[in-house]
């Protein structure tokens, strides 16, 4: 079995992978204060439920966008498996061809992963929507090129923005909208965010498109991908692991690059 991390700036996503399918993830907090035994004792607790001990994981992929997560999570590989995980990022075999103005590592790993999985499963040119901490909009074209996208504020942080700056506003959960006219605060905010991500969203993608000069596909991911994808006209799938396959293709290609 292969342990698969997406870390990002909120949570920490690990997938369980038996090598043919994702088995199950657990989500932790991205604790930047935690050690190696730290995350190896939360590991554990989490894989004692599924029955999987530390014998039974071959190996460890990690995407990270926190560097201050990364020595921790090497140091659990030398603890729990005897090795260091494979660490995606520059120098790593993806199968792209990354076609951006700036170094390999200034790109993040999580934006390379889903672009591979996004190309791998849907061909291209290939548009996908993460809905994360960032909501992230990359682009793949039919040659297998990554070519950049967009990055705007995710859903939380722009509604913790607006719960923490203006007083009169409550901190609101996140609930679908049932009308775009809101007849009170609650739903006006709802509406407001669910909405107008959702138009965000739909008005980004169609620059996109005109730029490409050709049609593609619009894939969603990511935490809140169910809350907004559904209004959102642009989007065709929603695949919710495809950050997942990804790093299981990535490691396919590092481990096994003759399969």
């Amino acid at each position: 079995m292969i342990l698969l991390f997406d870390v990002g700036n909120t949570n920490m996503v690990v997938g369980l992978h038996d090598g043919k399918k994702l088995v199950t993830t657990w989500r932790f907090s991205s604790g930047l204060e935690r050690t190696a035994d730290e995350y190896y004792m939360l590991l554990s607790m989490a894989m004692h439920e599924e029955q999987v001990s530390w014998d039974m994981i071959e190996d460890m992929i990690v995407s990270s966008v926190v560097p201050a997560m990364n020595m921790p999570l090497e140091w659990l590989g030398v603890r729990a498996i005897g090795r260091k995980p494979i660490m995606v990022g520059a120098g790593i075999k993806t199968g792209l061809h990354i076609k951006l103005n700036q170094p390999p590592q200034s790109t993040g790993s999580d934006l390379i992963s889903t672009a591979v999985a996004a190309f791998h499963k849907y061909g291209g040119p290939t548009i996908v929507v993460d809905f994360g901490t960032a909501t992230t909009m990359m682009v793949v074209n039919e040659k297998a090129e990554y070519l950049g996208g967009a990055i705007t504020p995710g859903i939380n942080l722009a509604s913790q923005s607006l719960f923490s700056k203006a007083a009169l506003i409550p901190n609101i959960p996140l609930e679908q909208p049932a009308h775009a006219i809101g007849k009170n605060t609650i739903e006006a905010v709802q509406s407001g965010i669910i909405f107008g991500y959702a138009g965000l969203v739909d008005g980004i993608v169609g620059r996109i498109k005109k730029e490409l000069e050709m049609p593609a596909k619009v894939v969603a991911t990511g935490g809140q991908a169910q809350f907004i994808a559904h209004h959102a006209e642009s989007i065709e799938i929603i695949d919710e692991h495809l950050m997942f396959d990804g790093l299981k293709i990535i490691y396919d290609l590092n481990k096994h690059p003759n399969t």
